[in-house]
């Protein structure tokens, strides 16, 4: 249960960091 929470957190962190790098390049 922990891990598949900690996967969630991983997925979110990852899709954020992507939007944030691509509102940062346009």
């Amino acid at each position: 249960m922990i891990g598949l929470l900690v996967t969630v957190l991983i997925t979110i962190a990852l899709a954020f960091s992507t939007i944030f790098v691509i509102k940062v390049i346009n």
